[in-house]
């Protein structure tokens, strides 16, 4: 992604015109539905000249040696400028929803190297009115389709791909949220955690390097979760096709014959997650699910996604004494791992079984 333009890549089940009318209304109408930033004049490679042809009032000079330059920056000159999105008018809304507004403080910057962009961060700032931008970080994540997550602080998100990074992450102190886009090859070098992060993904070996996909399976893995807990559960999904299993889950909400196409994708997966809460205890049709592929006996792994679950009733009868990874009491990405190894594990004790047994005589 050379330019800099961040668009949705699919449709919602709304726009099908075939989702749930009771799911339908009882989502809020959110602003990534009806809105996608728009600042694609700006492309990585620019000159300084370049883009600042495309800001409201252009600097007096975008020259290499009048530029200021980010010292903190200790691999290799980095020069940059900054303006205030107020100064943008009307066409704020490249950044910005219609109908929101930002702290007065709220600007973007403009990052170069070897004469050439390689960044923009974009920083909104907290006050009494503004104290956090939840609609507008969610707007950016659908942009690339990628879930935000939930923070105590507001809501997050983390993309990659193969030409950028794109975060939206809090400062050390909380003042702001940081929107950003960096180019991929190049690190951010006055925010150690946003280094880390970008290179402990880059860097990292994908646990389904390691996992033996069935070949009597379409899907490894089928995801069975209530839709209010999407964020997690989404997050979990990501992150496994990010690692490159297969994996079937209702991301939006089922539309047509709801009970065939659960039956098939428990019956074409090898492994069915039960991501448990009270939510999903109380669904029917989540039920039905965790019912169905238990009768199936395909291999069952629970995970606890609600620090208040009570594993009683029918899903405390269902999963009895089976080992449970609670991504409620540890890290993300520990549960994350955990998950990995008890899938590896299952999957190495299938691959025994199927063995013949070797002749004694």
């Amino acid at each position: 992604m050379d330019h800099v333009t961040l668009r949705k890549q699919v449709k919602t089940h709304d726009d099908q015109g075939n989702a749930s009318k009771s799911t339908v209304t009882e989502q809020k109408e959110n602003l990534s539905d009806i809105w996608n930033p728009a600042f694609n004049e700006f492309q990585f490679g620019d000159s300084p000249a370049d883009v600042n042809s495309h800001l409201p009032n252009p600097f007096d000079s975008s020259k290499w040696e009048d530029l200021p330059q980010a010292h903190e920056n200790k691999e290799d000159v980095v020069k940059y400028f900054w303006l205030p999105l107020s100064r943008f008018g009307d066409k704020i809304t490249k950044f910005i929803p219609p109908n929101t507004t930002v702290n007065e403080q709220s600007y973007i910057c403009f990052l170069f190297i070897h004469q050439k962009l390689y960044f923009i961060s974009i920083r909104l700032f907290h006050d009494d009115t503004h104290q956090n931008y939840n609609d507008i970080v969610e707007a950016y994540a659908n942009a690339v389709n990628t879930p935000v997550i939930e923070t105590g602080h507001g809501k997050e998100f983390f993309y990659t791909d193969d030409s950028i990074i794109y975060v939206a992450h809090f400062h050390d102190d909380k003042s702001h949220i940081l929107i950003e886009v960096l180019q991929k090859g190049h690190s951010k070098s006055d925010d150690n955690t946003f280094r880390q992060l970008s290179l402990d993904r880059e860097r990292k070996l994908s646990p389904a390097q390691t996992f033996i996909p069935s070949q009597a399976h379409k899907y490894d893995i089928m995801i069975s979760y209530s839709h209010r807990d999407k964020e997690l559960s989404h997050r979990i999904y990501y992150r496994l096709l990010e690692d490159k299993f297969r994996v079937w889950m209702d991301v939006e909400n089922m539309y047509g014959p709801i009970v065939e196409r659960m039956a098939e994708s428990i019956e074409n997966s090898e492994f069915v997650l039960l991501l448990m809460s009270n939510a999903y205890k109380s669904s029917s049709y989540c039920q039905l699910e965790a019912e169905y592929a238990f009768k199936y006996q395909a291999c069952l792994i629970p995970l606890v996604v609600k620090n208040d679950f009570t594993q009683t009733g029918w899903l405390g009868m269902l999963v009895g004494l089976r080992h449970h990874i609670d991504f409620t009491k540890t890290t993300f990405d520990d549960a994350y791992a955990q998950l990995c190894k008890e899938l590896q594990h299952f999957r190495t004790q299938s691959i025994e079984k199927s063995q013949p047994l070797k002749s004694t005589e």
